[in-house]
Formats: structure tokens, sequence, C-alpha cells
């Protein structure tokens, strides 16, 4: 089972780059580093709630180890084919005894299989993130939950408190599982009345020592938002639920048990699924079900172990495999990369960019004054953690690297028309099908003097270099020490409907400024305006061109509503200036590649 889970679950693609995973990783870093000691992860989408520091330490201990991103993917799936093995046995162990010998030896091979066909989805591979290392905990602890449920020991009360708890600092999508614990303890053990006061000092402990700031500072989160209250509530409830009924449940057999606990745990989930539906309720994603997997695999494999029904177990086999094959669309996602417009890079291939990048000697905040190139701030938030910090206060921006990633006839047609000087251009063949190409260019556009607009007008400077590698994680605007959306919508202001950014243009060599864009024409960044000099281009347009002696400010806008007002289609995720990408007169098929579609046939 283990060599089967791992070779399936390691034909995936490597993660790509990601906010969040460039946010954990910068994280690690400054552990690694020294520089800062994070007493909590991130920030979960789930009430604001901070995470544990239990990936984080996974990730630091990675890094220290030397290992790059393929070496943390290869822990990870060792890991989670250990899980999967794990559960096999712990089926085997679990499920009724059967007479017939078929079923005893296929029964928690369906149920693994089930378990193992869910990982894609509810881990969302290939992302490295939290939820990949979730599934440890969430199916050790499912098994010390139906251990305690037919044996009623201590100590599996015991495991079960730490286990939740150690699930919880991962993710806290592990919040379901902590509330089944709290009903199965005094359920079920031989002891309530010392087994639920000793685990629940137990978790708590557990959780005060892998995070003590998460679990002070989620208190006072859920306290202010007046949720804190009603949890406790809820869980004194389920203990007392679970103490009053140990009586009828003792009565049981443990098969009785046992379809009493999965149908609990799969209304549960149902219950989350349903809930779902609701348009007022956030849109339900994989990892929110990740704690019922285990619970899934052991139901399915339970109905293969049906007493004298070979058709139970060959339509849960079936149901297993059929899982398996849907799975593999989330483990092996069709590749949306679009050349060179949405290069959809993947950490692994990146690594190589970093190294060249560390080669050159090149820090975080240089580059956010220097770096162009489509998925511009993507790569700066995966670079936060490859490569120096550098100061808060760099140096203005001499020349400027357009980083592109081009299939091999691109690369041939656009090499044919750059400098042959090694120093201006550099090529990376990454693999037969994809190239990057570094190319020194010019920077008279000022990013670092960017100053972002409510209209024409009213502009305020801004920051955009910070030397904390989590902010740089997620590039940002500062206006001072506030972020930037926060001046935008100051002194009772609605939120606005465009964004409009202002970039000082000094005099420098011709050149043909171009803003490349995945998004619609509805959507997208366009120069709508030029202040000091006449612009030879009509504008508005995602094409400027300047002559050697201009020199002021062009205004950059784009809308963040389509024609039918919808507010997410043109949505903003963070509030980082857009890549102005300067090119040379002559390099006239790069700006082709670089084009969107739909301004290719304006005038």
């Amino acid at each position: 089972m283990f060599v089967v889970t791992w070779l399936w679950l390691w034909v995936r693609p490597s993660s790509p780059l990601q906010e969040d995973t460039s946010r954990d990783l910068a994280f690690a870093r400054e552990l690694v580093d020294g520089t800062q000691l994070h007493l909590h992860g991130a920030w979960a989408s789930f009430a604001a709630l901070h995470q544990g520091t239990t990936w984080i330490d996974f990730l630091a201990l990675c890094q220290l180890a030397g290992l790059g991103i393929s070496g943390i993917e290869i822990v990870l799936t060792t890991l989670l084919a250990a899980t999967v093995a794990v559960a096999y046995l712990g089926f085997a162990r679990l499920l009724p005894d059967r007479a017939d010998p078929l079923v005893r030896a296929l029964a928690p091979v369906v149920g693994a299989v089930t378990v193992l066909a869910a990982l894609p989805m509810t881990c969302e591979m290939p992302l490295l993130w939290q939820p990949i290392l979730l599934p440890v905990p969430i199916v050790l602890a499912h098994l010390c939950l139906w251990r305690l449920l037919r044996d009623g020991a201590l100590i599996d009360a015991l495991a079960l408190a730490v286990l939740c708890s150690f699930a919880l600092d991962v993710h806290v999508v592990s919040l379901g599982l902590a509330m089944l614990a709290v009903v199965a303890v005094p359920l079920a053990s031989d002891r309530p009345w010392l087994a639920t006061p000793a685990s629940l000092a137990l978790a708590l402990a557990t959780l005060a020592l892998c995070s003590p700031a998460a679990i002070t500072g989620n208190f006072g989160i859920l306290r202010e938002q007046g949720w804190l209250v009603p949890i406790s509530v809820v869980l004194a409830a389920a203990a007392l639920v679970g103490a009053l009924v140990r009586g009828r449940f003792a009565a049981l057999g443990w098969e009785a048990r046992l379809r009493v606990a999965l149908g609990g745990e799969l209304m549960v989930m149902a219950s989350i699924i349903a809930a779902s539906l609701h348009p007022a309720t956030p849109a339900l994603t994989g990892r929110y079900l990740l704690p019922f997997v285990p619970a899934v695999g052991f139901a399915v494999g339970l109905a293969a172990s049906r007493t004298n029904s070979r058709v139970s177990l060959l339509g849960s086999t079936a149901l297993a495999l059929v899982l398996v094959v849907a799975s593999r669309s989330w483990l092996r996602p069709d590749n949306a990369r679009a050349l060179p417009i949405y290069p959809a890079w993947r950490v692994d291939e990146f690594e190589p960019v970093a190294e060249l990048l560390r080669e050159r000697g090149l820090t975080w905040t240089e580059l956010a004054g220097r770096l162009q190139g489509p998925s511009h701030a993507m790569v700066l938030s995966h670079l936060s953690s490859l490569v120096d910090p550098g100061s808060p206060d760099p140096a203005h921006a001499e020349s400027g690297l357009v980083l592109v990633a081009l299939d091999g006839e691109q690369a041939e047609q656009v090499l044919d028309e750059l400098p042959r000087d090694p120093e201006l251009v550099t090529t990376l063949e990454l693999d037969d099908e994809l190239h990057a190409v570094l190319l020194q260019t010019s920077a008279r556009a000022d990013r670092l003097g960017v100053e972002l607009c409510r209209d024409g007008r009213d502009c305020t400077a801004v920051s955009i270099a910070t030397d904390s590698r989590t902010h740089q994680a997620h590039p940002n605007t500062w206006v001072g020490r506030a972020p930037g959306h926060q001046w935008l919508t100051a002194d009772g202001r609605a939120q606005p409907e465009q964004l409009l950014w202002r970039f000082p243009i000094s005099p420098g060599p011709r050149a043909v400024l171009l803003l490349s864009t995945t998004l619609s024409e509805p959507c997208a960044w366009s120069f709508v305006a030029a202040e000091g000099f006449e612009p030879s281009t009509p504008l508005p347009s995602p094409l400027l061109q300047l002559d050697e002696d201009d020199s002021g400010f062009v205004l950059v806008s784009r809308r963040l509503v389509d024609d039918h007002d919808d507010q997410s289609a043109c949505g903003e995720h963070g509030l980082f200036p857009p890549s102005i990408i300067e090119t040379a007169p002559e390099w006239v098929r790069l700006r082709e590649l670089l084009t969107p579609a739909w301004a290719v046939h304006q005038p």
C-alpha cells in the first residue's frame, strides 16, 4: 500500500507559485535565519484566526536540512503515503471480523484507497501549503477515536486529545474533528470523570506548547467577534450529550457503535456541504472536508465488509476505483500555461531563476524597482524567501530586468532580435519546452517613486519596498505604516471602481512601454494619460512610445468592475502597481508575444 500510494502521489506536477506558499516559505526562512521568531503562523480565511506554527516549523526543518522544494515535496509525499498505509493497517484491525477471507482482505484496502482518492481534492494538490500536512494527524486521530469507541481506554482518549490539538495547530479546519472528540471522550471512556478533564488539559497544553501566541490570540479574536461564548456553549453541550447517552451507547455492539459514529460524522460533513450552498456562507473548498476523509474511507470499507455480500464488496471496490480515477484531475490538473503572457511558474522550475538572481547579488527591494514581466507580483512574492530582503530605502534603478518564460520556438524568435551580449541577455533552458530569458532593459518608469491616486489630481506617494520577508511575500503598497487600500477609502470614501497609478518618467533611450495582462479588455491595465510631454501613442492604450527626451508622469488605470458591474470579474488581490515592461523599439517579436490578444488589432 505504501509503495503504490507513493508512486501515485509522486507523479503529480510540482507546486505552482502561489502567495500562500510564498508566505509560508518566507515565515520559515525568517525562522531559519534567526531574524524573527514567529509564535504563530499565517492568518486563516476563517474569522482571520491565527494558524499555528507546526507547518512553518516543518518547512524550517526542511530548509535547515538543506532541502529544496523538490526535497520538501519528497518528504511530504512519503508522509502521505505512510499515512494511507497506516489507515489501511488501522482499518484492518478495526473493521468487524468477517468469515469470508476475500472480504477480510479487500475491505481495508478499499477503505484505504478511498482515503487516497480523497487526498488530492481535500489537500488541494499540487499546492504546497498547510492542508498537505494535515492528513497525518487527522488519520491518526480517527484511529484513536475509533479505538476509544471500541475499548474505552484512557490512553486512546489522551492520544486523541493530543492529535486533535496538533491537527488544529496545523490548520483551523480541524475544529470539526475537535468537536467530535469532545463528544466521544465522555461518551465512550471507561472513566469519563478522569478522561474528560485530563483530555481537555492535555489538549490545551499541546496547543500552548505548539503555538502559545496563536491560542491566546485566537481566544481574543473570538471574544471580540462574539464567537467565544457560543463556541464554548456548543462544546459544553456536546460533552454533556456524550455523558448523558453513554449508557445507551455502551449497550451497543462494536459494529453498531461504529455505524452510529460514522453516521454522525458523515451527517456533520453533509451539513457543512449544505450550508455552503447558501449565498451568505463562504465558498466550500476541499480543505474544509479534509477532517472527514478518514470517516468516508472507513465507511466505504465497512460497506465493503457487509456480511455475506460479495455484491457490496464489488460495489464498494468499484466506487473506490472511480474516486481514484476522478482524483486524477486534481492531482494532475490541466496545464493552464499560456506563454509568455501567463507563465504559470512552478516552484521547482523557478529555483534556477532565483539562483541566477542570487548570484548577481540582487536583493528583493532592488528587484521591486527593476523587475519587469508577466506575473510580476507573483514572482516577487516567491522571491521573498529566496533572495536577501535588502534595504527598505533602495537606490533608484539605473536599469530594468525583464523576465519572460518562452517555449523553444518563441525563444528562438525573440533571441534573434535581442543583443548578443551575455551581460545583457541570459537564457536558462529549464526543459525542452520552457526557457527563461532575463533581459536587461531601461528603467525610465520609476517604480519605487509611484503614486497611488483617487483620481487624476488626488495622489499620494506610496512605498513598495519593505525589508520584511513576510510582507514581501504579499506584495503591497504602504502609505506611511498603513496599507494603501486604507488610504483609498479614508474619510468615508466609497470603494473605488477603478485603480489609478502615477509613474514618474525620466529621460533615457527610446523605449516602448507595455502593459501585459491576461485580463479581458474591460478589466485590463492601460496607459490613460501623460503629464509633462505629448505622447505619440493615442491613449488609452496598453502600449506607450517614449522618445529620448520625454519626461514627466504617466497615469495607468484599470477598472475594478466590468461592464455588468460584477465586482468579482475585475477584482484586485492586494494593491500593487502593475508591471510596466520596457522594450527597445526593435524588439518587435517580444512585444507581439506580450501584447494581449484583444489589443493586437487596436489602431
